[in-house]
């Protein structure tokens, strides 16, 4: 049975790049587009300024749009399925996306993949690879309705005889429009093999 539990609940991070560019007040010139491609800055670090978006304004007649694509560094360390302390790093790829319609409905997405996630164990040096997946969907129209799914997938796989944890959730909320939970679930599961 594993001795940590990862909970990862990232459901507010597009609402909040949502929140941020529908502030800004209508463009009196063309929309900027930036290059799509994630850019790496020198030294690997990738900052938010090499972020893609797409902003245009909400008005009567149009949706405010903002989409970010970035590569972050990630790393922690976990005791899993009873053994050593394992050290992971490596690097998340974050896809957040996000709509505002002109009457005000919010529709955002992130997607994570990790890349080139590898780990040790502290004592005996074993090497883990660390596959895996995070997704959650908002949408939602004022404080309510609101519907959000957060989906979870994390691997921690061990190379010769060492065991493999694996990781899934699967969290839903919805409200009603008057602000009542209509549904709300959290399956979490987890195991060593």
């Amino acid at each position: 049975m594993p001795t940590t539990r990862f909970r990862l609940h990232l459901l507010s991070a597009p609402l909040i790049a949502l929140a941020l560019a529908a502030c800004e007040p209508p463009p009196t010139q063309p929309v900027a587009v930036l290059s799509p491609k994630t850019r790496q800055a020198p030294g690997g670090d990738v900052g938010s300024a090499n972020a893609a978006f797409f902003v245009g304004s909400v008005n009567d007649q149009s949706a405010s749009t903002v989409t970010t694509n970035v590569v972050i560094p990630f790393g922690f360390e976990a005791t899993e399925c009873g053994n050593e302390t394992v050290v992971v790093s490596g690097r998340l790829h974050l896809v957040m996306h996000g709509t505002i319609s002109s009457s005000g409905n919010v529709h955002a997405v992130l997607h994570v993949n990790p890349q080139n996630i590898r780990g040790f164990g502290v004592t005996t040096g074993t090497q883990y690879l660390a596959p895996g997946m995070l997704q959650t969907v908002t949408n939602m129209n004022g404080p309510a309705p609101v519907t959000e799914t957060f989906v979870n997938n994390f691997e921690l796989i061990g190379q010769g005889a060492a065991p493999d944890f694996m990781l899934h959730q699967n969290l839903h909320l919805t409200v009603n429009a008057n602000g009542e939970t209509t549904a709300a679930f959290d399956h979490f599961t987890s195991k060593c093999t």
